[in-house]
């Protein structure tokens, strides 16, 4: 007989970003403070190393100036920082830490006297939005909460706080709240758009242009249900030679157009090392986001590179599809579940039809899962998918064919796939009709083959 699909609703029921210093505390502290921050999903766990392609060939001999030393100031308060590890974690700051590190990047910024006009207008630019944001941060410390309210400058909480009873007092603690925000959010867009500005710079004084290969490896890991919340970047020195001053432009192109850019710096990139890139989606204040890194549903991620030894741009990287797909297949690696088969019986009001009862164990929850079950008997093949909108771990369901199996397996297989991020299977296991969930029998750990 020729196998049957019937495709179904089931009736079961159903990892702050690492910044340059003054965006990183300003995050941990004119933020998450106030906001409470919720904690993060585990980090997702480290992709396969970048696949080889060809190595950059370089004619030419570099004719540009070198970096001016004002630029390496710049670069290292506006960048996003590169990190040699996963798996390091920034330390919490305290207040006066906090405060010492602002100060500090006022203080590089001031210090800037440098004969290029680019340098010199971004200097001035990030100093006056780097002491504003000093000075909005100071306010907000002197505001005092209104009793019980703890999120006291999102917009629409202090909308329902003020029309609820409340004094006089309560009412100007919130508008003083709103108007700090507002010049946090304010001086937050003008650092960011200064980083943007510093490929400008770079590009005046980098080496040749890349002929052909790729200076640049690419790889992209993106958060999905359990694994985040934050997005991980790979980049990979391709070149046979050590990189000296490299700015480094990453922008990330989502499902619906929307785009998202980040710039990093290193003073040097030995051949063949790896540095990574934790993206984060930002955080609200008021209608805004700021110190947002990523975007959603990525694409694709477009790299460009200048230094002293090379210029290269447009390196392109396609995330949409096949990694997407690996990546999500590989984030259920540890998946386990337990089935046992739910035979037909007769019932006094309803009878119990043919089925599977599944558990699933090894990861937090799935999102919207596609279980789809095969059945077997001799050369009977029968199957159906279910859609689940979510699948915690530990939770029991129970897949019924609704009276459409008419008859016992001698086995069955299960197959989790998820067709709305691509992939359509990361888990894959056969039972026999005997397995139970009280012997070893039952145990299979499945794989996406």
């Amino acid at each position: 007989m020729p196998m049957v699909y019937c495709s179904e609703r089931g009736t079961a029921a159903a990892p702050k970003a690492r910044q340059s210093r003054y965006r990183t505390t300003l995050a941990a502290f004119a933020i998450g403070v106030l906001l409470m921050l919720p904690s993060c999903k585990p980090a997702s766990p480290a992709g396969p190393a970048p696949s080889p392609v060809e190595k950059p060939t370089i004619t030419g001999q570099r004719s540009n100036p070198p970096l001016p030393p004002d630029y390496f100031k710049l670069a290292d308060q506006l960048s996003t920082e590169l990190l040699s590890d996963r798996s390091a974690q920034d330390a919490e700051l305290s207040e006066p830490q906090f405060l010492a590190e602002i100060n500090a990047a006022i203080l590089d910024f001031q210090s800037i006297r440098s004969t290029d006009p680019d340098i010199r207008f971004l200097a001035q630019e990030a100093a006056e939005a780097a002491a504003e944001l000093r000075q909005a941060w100071l306010g907000l410390l002197d505001v005092p909460a209104p009793p019980g309210a703890v999120e006291v400058f999102i917009e629409g909480f202090i909308r329902g706080f003020i029309g609820m009873p409340v004094d006089t007092t309560e009412i100007d603690i919130a508008v003083a709240s709103i108007t700090e925000a507002r010049v946090v959010v304010r001086s937050a867009r003008r650092l960011e758009a200064a980083s943007l500005l510093l490929p400008r710079v770079a590009r005046k004084h980098a080496g040749p242009t890349v002929k052909s290969g790729q200076a640049v490896v690419i790889d992209f890991d993106e958060a999905w249900g359990p694994i985040g919340p934050d997005d991980w970047l790979t980049l990979r020195n391709n070149s046979n030679h050590t990189l000296h001053n490299v700015t480094i432009d990453v922008a990330l192109r989502g499902q619906s157009n929307e785009t998202c850019k980040n710039i990093h710096f290193l003073s040097s990139w030995q051949p063949g090392t790896d540095v990574f890139a934790e993206y984060g989606n930002g955080v609200e204040i008021l209608d805004k986001t700021v110190f947002r890194q990523t975007v959603s549903r990525v694409q694709e991620v477009t790299v460009s590179l200048w230094c002293d030894e090379l210029t290269q741009e447009g390196v392109r990287h396609v995330y949409e599809g096949e990694e997407r797909a690996n990546d999500v297949a590989r984030y259920c690696k540890n998946i386990k579940l337990k089935a046992r088969y739910q035979p037909f019986k007769d019932g006094l009001l309803f009878d119990t039809h043919r089925g599977v009862r599944l558990l699933m164990e090894g990861i937090p929850f799935l999102p919207q899962p596609q279980i789809t079950i095969i059945f077997r008997r001799g050369d009977d093949v029968k199957g159906w998918n279910w859609d689940i909108e979510r699948w915690d771990d530990g939770e029991e369901i129970t897949l019924n064919t609704d009276g459409k199996l008419a008859w016992d397996p001698d086995d069955y297989t299960v197959i989790v796939g998820f067709p709305s991020v691509g992939c359509e299977q990361a888990y894959k296991a056969t039972w026999k009709k005997s397995d139970t969930y009280d012997g070893v029998p039952w145990l299979r750990t499945g794989g996406a083959g």
